[in-house]
C-alpha cells in the first residue's frame, strides 16, 4: 500500500524546497519500503486476528452449546427437584403406611394371641362335649333298651289286664246272675214262709221239700265256669272296675 503524498507547499516558502512531485515519489518509495518491511508483521497480525476471530467463533459456538446445555441442565435439575419432592412425598406416605402397618401388625398379633387362647379353650370344650356326647349316646342306648323292656312289660301287663278284665266280666256276669237268682230265691222263700207256718214240733215235710228244691234248682243253674272254679281254692277279691 503506497503512502499518502505530502501536502502542497505554500507560496513564499523557501527557495530551496524540492519540487512537489519529487517529494511525493520519495514518500511513496519510503512507504513501500516500510510496508514491505512491516508486511510479515501485518501478515502475522492478520493471522493472529483470524485465529482470534476463529477462537471467538469457537467461544461463541461453545457459549451457545453451553447455554443449550445449561438449559438442559436446568430442566434436568428442575425435573430432579420435582422428582425429589415426589420422592419426599412418597417417603412420607410410605412412612405413614409403615406406621399403620406396624400398628396393624401389633393389633393382629394381639388378636392372634387371643384367638390361640380361645382355640385352646374351645379344644378343651370340644373334648368335653365329645365325652358328654359319647356318654349321652350310651345313656340313650341304655334307655332305649329300658324302653323296649318296659314296652315288653307293658304289652305283657296289657295282655294280663285284658285276661283279668275278661275274667272280671265273666265273674261280674255270674255275680249278677247269682244276685238275681238269690233275690228270686229269697222272694220264693219269703212267699213259702208266708204260706207254710213253722210248727213247734218241727218242720213239715212239704216245707223241707220246698226248701230243698231251690237248692237243687240253684245248683243246676250254675254255669260251667263257676262249677269248675267252685272246686278250686277261693280267688282273691277282684279289684274295683275302672
Amino acid at each position: 500500500m503506497l503512502a499518502r503524498c505530502a501536502p502542497p507547499v505554500e507560496a513564499g516558502a523557501g527557495a530551496n524546497a524540492p519540487p512537489i512531485g519529487f517529494v511525493c515519489l520519495r514518500a511513496t518509495s519510503a512507504s513501500v519500503s516500510s510496508y514491505r518491511s512491516q508486511e510479515p508483521e501485518i501478515e502475522a497480525e492478520r493471522k493472529k486476528r483470524e485465529l482470534e476471530r476463529k477462537a471467538i467463533d469457537d467461544l461463541v459456538r461453545e457459549r451457545d452449546i453451553l447455554n443449550k446445555n445449561c438449559g438442559k441442565v436446568q430442566a434436568a435439575v428442575q425435573t430432579q427437584l420435582d422428582l425429589l419432592r415426589v420422592n419426599e412425598n412418597t417417603k412420607h406416605n410410605l412412612e405413614m403406611e409403615i406406621s399403620g402397618c406396624r400398628n396393624s401388625s401389633a393389633t393382629l398379633a394381639r388378636t392372634l394371641k387371643r384367638l390361640q387362647v380361645e382355640k385352646q379353650r374351645y379344644a378343651t370344650d370340644v373334648v368335653e362335649a365329645q365325652s358328654k356326647y359319647a356318654m349321652a349316646v350310651e345313656e340313650v342306648k341304655s334307655r332305649e333298651i329300658s324302653v323296649l323292656q318296659l314296652q315288653k312289660k307293658i304289652a305283657e301287663g296289657e295282655a294280663r289286664m285284658k285276661q283279668q278284665h275278661n275274667l272280671y266280666e265273666a265273674v261280674r256276669s255270674d255275680r249278677n246272675i247269682y244276685s238275681k237268682k238269690l233275690i228270686e230265691d229269697q222272694d220264693e222263700i219269703t212267699e213259702m214262709k208266708r204260706k207254710f207256718k213253722v210248727s213247734p214240733r218241727g218242720e213239715p215235710r212239704s216245707w223241707a221239700r220246698c226248701s230243698a228244691r231251690p237248692r237243687r234248682h240253684r245248683a243246676s243253674v250254675l254255669p260251667p265256669t263257676r262249677r269248675a272254679s267252685s272246686t278250686r281254692s277261693p280267688s282273691p277279691p277282684l279289684p274295683p272296675r275302672r
